[in-house]
């Protein structure tokens, strides 16, 4: 590399990011004054990339060790943002339990009865769909919803990530299948549905 290198980026999770100190990243930018950025990619050795799944399973692990009980301790309403940190563990990665730990037990329930019934409401839409074109956009909604649910339990919510989780829980909500369609119309759109192509869209 030449000497009109600036800096390099590495860019990743917290644990992400001391795998890349460590040499083994999985990619990095570099930054020079004779041009934009370079981005060059270099994989993970299967022991690196071993050990840094194990990093993240005994981080979680200890998570749900050390914040449990201080859950528990916050009651109904919870520690609010300002809770305890314990064990160095600055980042809860699991929503659900940053949920119990800011809003009490009575956040965390209303949080997981929006997503059962968000999903629960999607699964009924989807059946009583009475077009493909219908249904195909129903299950998409569902399939995005149960995907956030599991994630959730593995990262925590931030910047614009609450206003995209409920507008989505919103749509699926709001969703309503056409209750009836002209059989001209609803066999064209069924064709349509099944038949790949590009759709140009005007803004």
């Amino acid at each position: 590399m030449d000497r009109g290198v600036a800096g390099c980026v590495c860019g990743g999770d917290r644990d992400g990011q001391e795998a890349a100190a460590e040499g083994h990243y999985r990619g990095f930018a570099c930054f020079s004054d004779r041009g934009p950025a370079v981005y060059l990619w270099q994989g993970l050795s299967e022991r690196a990339e071993t050990e840094l799944w194990q990093r993240k399973a005994q981080y979680r692990a200890e998570l749900l060790d050390n914040y449990i009980p201080l859950a528990k301790k916050g009651g109904p309403w919870g520690w609010g943002l300002e809770f305890p940190k314990i064990g160095g563990q600055d980042s809860v990665d699991n929503e659900y339990l940053l949920a119990w730990i800011i809003q009490g037990y009575v956040g965390a329930t209303a949080l997981i009865l929006l997503m059962l019934e968000t999903v629960g409401r999607l699964v009924v839409q989807a059946v009583r769909a009475r077009t493909v074109r219908d249904r195909h956009f129903v299950l998409t909604l569902l399939g995005i919803v149960v995907a956030i649910a599991f994630t959730l339990s593995t990262v925590f919510l931030g910047s614009q990530s609450y206003e995209l989780l409920f507008l989505l829980i919103g749509w699926s909500q709001a969703v309503q299948p056409r209750e009836k369609m002209e059989p001209v119309r609803e066999a064209r759109l069924n064709e349509a549905a099944s038949e790949a192509g590009l759709m140009r869209v005007y803004s």
